[in-house]
């Protein structure tokens, strides 16, 4: 050059031009590989959190459903437990005005043929109180003890047809010196078919009675000489 001064060339260094072009590539390559996995899961994720929040929702919708249609049957299940219970309600008032209304007298037993309840018409004709007659066997009421024929007939009766009916002429009352009553025997039966009650029905046919044996008296006997006349022989 000019001045016979010779020019130095300045030429850029760094670091990296040590290293061994060879080696210089392969980091290269494995610098991009790792960019292109990180992209690739990095799209794999955010697949499988659109995946997943897809049917996330979707469980969530099926779940509500589940729900309100579970809500509407309990809701459905309640209105008809309600109604049915508002009914035997009314159904149970109906056969308590029965019951204490009748007038005939109604006693109620256990499976122990032990007293559980007494209707007024009871109480008016037997002249006990309810006290004197809850908890006691119905045997109370006779004046005289039966034969264990009569109570084996009734109970087979009962056993087999659920229901008995007889004439006792031997009633106990405070209130009358004799008295006939017509009792029929029912057997109360559960859902599942076994014995819960026995439910006897009394009516006071004494009147009956009397007036029956009445006529007979004038059919069969002489008025005047109380003979038995041309009928009964």
């Amino acid at each position: 050059g000019l001045g016979g001064k010779k020019e130095v060339e300045h030429t850029h260094w760094s670091v990296v031009d040590m290293i061994d072009p060879a080696v210089r590539d392969q980091k290269h390559q494995k610098m991009v590989f790792g960019i292109e996995l990180t992209i690739a899961l990095a799209l794999l994720l955010a697949i499988i959190g659109n995946y997943s929040l897809y049917h996330y929702r979707r469980a969530s919708e099926e779940r509500e459903q589940y729900l309100q249609k579970t809500n509407e049957q309990l809701e459905e299940e309640v209105k008809k437990r309600t109604d049915l219970l508002v009914e035997q309600k009314a159904q149970l008032k109906l056969a308590a005005n029965v019951f204490e209304q009748s007038s005939e007298g109604i006693i109620i037993t256990d499976t122990n043929n032990l007293i559980v309840d007494v209707n007024q018409a009871m109480l008016h004709i037997t002249g006990f109180s309810r006290g004197e007659l809850i908890g006691q066997n119905p045997s109370l009421l006779s004046k005289e003890k039966r034969s264990a024929d009569f109570y084996n007939h009734m109970w087979e009766s009962l056993q087999e047809y659920d229901c008995w009916h007889g004439e006792l002429e031997d009633f106990n009352s405070k209130k009358h010196h004799r008295i006939i009553m017509q009792c029929a025997i029912s057997v109360i039966r559960n859902d599942q078919g076994n014995i819960v009650n026995y439910i006897a029905i009394y009516s006071n046919i004494t009147p009956l009675k009397i007036a029956q044996r009445a006529l007979e008296n004038m059919a069969y006997y002489d008025r005047l000489t109380g003979l038995a006349n041309r009928a009964l022989l």
